[in-house]
């Protein structure tokens, strides 16, 4: 069967609202993995599976702009590391900002540049959040011409 871009499209893997502020932080992250702050830990635990997709969105005027798009693969807590962290990587290794919040570390693989195409999708003011086509944008259809026509960095 011939690769369709229709069949590409990702609707049963849950597509998560990443907001990333300004973007610099994630702009110079070395490593393949977002921060997130404790209070998310719920979230992550009820609602984030492999595979899931990840939208890196960066404040603008008009909303949020998707600058990135990758695939969830795993979390490290620095709860489940009380006395000595083996797998949390330090905010100065990942070459971010001291206020950046690094309880949780979710990994990614896969992350696809989406800036060039100027995807803006409503504003929210949640950290993270579950993506629906109430934010406009049609991100299940941007998934799809992404993993069809493009290649991960």
């Amino acid at each position: 069967m011939e690769k369709d871009i229709f069949m590409i499209e990702n609707k049963t893997s849950l597509h998560h609202i990443i907001n990333v502020g300004n973007g610099k932080n994630y702009r110079k992250s070395v490593y393949p993995f977002w921060g997130l702050s404790q209070n998310r830990r719920n979230y992550i635990r009820n609602y984030m599976n492999v595979g899931d997709v990840l939208w890196f969105c960066q404040d603008s005027n008009d909303g949020l702009k998707v600058i990135g798009m990758a695939e969830y693969t795993h979390k490290y807590d620095i709860m489940d590391e009380p006395l000595i962290p083996m797998n949390i990587i330090e905010r100065e290794k990942q070459n971010w900002d001291m206020d950046m919040e690094n309880d949780i570390q979710i990994h990614y693989k896969n992350i696809y540049n989406t800036e060039r195409q100027n995807i803006v999708i409503r504003k929210t003011n949640e950290e993270i959040s579950t993506y629906s086509n109430d934010y406009g944008g049609d991100l299940y259809k941007h998934y799809g011409g992404f993993k069809f026509y493009g290649k991960p960095l």
